[in-house]
């Protein structure tokens, strides 16, 4: 019995004496903050008008990327595992392990599959047009300028093996994502506006645009593809038609 009113007074004491140490301990914290300078206690991660650092998922080291950086090595890591390994192994755990991400990283930019899909084959017709209007640039004003940049830079893209096999395994989501064809349907709208616009017969310029993407997806689908000395006459002979009055 002793023992135990000894220890009910202990508990007393320790009770009645408690806030005064919490009291004490938020002081001596108080004081330490007030003497350290500000920079100290900020963030250097966080600094305002900075991307937040990427964590790569192989490394664990922590770099500063852009949001359009990332989206750029996304695009990069599906583009690679479509050349190599085709559309049925582009997964999203895939794509974060060859883009060095984590899954969580890679569904901040891309919450589903179908988005990131859709992403991609809309950054690889961006980049066509990109190409497309550099040609342009170099054309002159007259008739048929369009049409002849339209023509080099379609076989241009795809005589490169490596760009037929992506964009085959592009159009091959096609058939499980429709909205998919429906981002190169939306483009094709405005080519043929620039065909028509070329200025020359309407169906000399539709006679071309039709050689054209009939020998882009010959390369595309390897469907009896032309020799290089083939392609070099063909692409003479588009040329040749767009100069006609």
């Amino acid at each position: 019995m002793r023992l135990l009113y000894c220890s009910m007074a202990l508990c007393k004491c320790l009770l009645r004496w408690l806030p005064c140490l919490f009291g004490i301990a938020r002081g001596t914290m108080y004081t330490y903050a007030m003497s350290q300078p500000i920079s100290a206690l900020s963030n250097q991660n966080t600094i305002q008008g900075e991307p937040e650092p990427a964590v790569d998922a192989d490394t664990q080291s922590c770099t500063r990327r852009s949001g359009a950086e990332t989206r750029e090595l996304i695009f990069a890591a599906c583009s690679r595992i479509l050349q190599r390994d085709g559309l049925v192994q582009l997964t999203l755990d895939a794509v974060a392990q060859e883009a060095g991400l984590s899954k969580g990283g890679l569904l901040y930019h891309f919450p589903t599959k179908l988005a990131m899909i859709e992403a991609l084959f809309q950054h690889h017709m961006e980049r066509f047009n990109e190409r497309l209007q550099t040609l342009v640039e170099t054309e002159d004003d007259g008739r048929g300028g369009w049409l002849r940049a339209y023509a080099k830079a379609s076989i241009e893209q795809i005589t490169d093996a490596g760009n037929a096999s992506l964009l085959a395994s592009l159009f091959a989501a096609g058939e499980r994502y429709p909205s998919v064809l429906e981002i190169m349907r939306q483009h094709y709208v405005h080519w043929q506006q620039q065909v028509e616009d070329a200025g020359l017969e309407p169906a000399v310029a539709l006679l071309v645009r039709l050689a054209v993407d009939g020998f882009w997806f010959t390369e595309m689908y390897q469907f009896a593809p032309l020799k290089r000395a083939q392609r070099q006459i063909v692409l003479e002979e588009i040329l040749r038609m767009t100069e006609r009055t």
